[in-house]
């Protein structure tokens, strides 16, 4: 594999990863790993985490 095939893959791997995390996942309520990263650590800009998980299932 030469180094243009290596950042080929890795471009198609970081696409698909995107994809995934900004994906609403049933195994995690129908919310994103994104939505789930944000809820664990408080990046959300509704009043509070209810509205913030309200909003997120509002989107399905």
């Amino acid at each position: 594999m030469n180094q243009e095939q290596i950042k080929q893959l890795q471009d198609q791997l970081e696409r698909q990863m995107q994809s995934y995390n900004r994906s609403h996942q049933a195994t995690l309520d129908n919310l994103s790993p994104l939505d789930i990263h944000n809820i664990l650590y408080g990046l959300f800009e509704e009043n509070s985490l209810i509205d913030f998980i309200l909003k997120s299932k509002r989107k399905n």
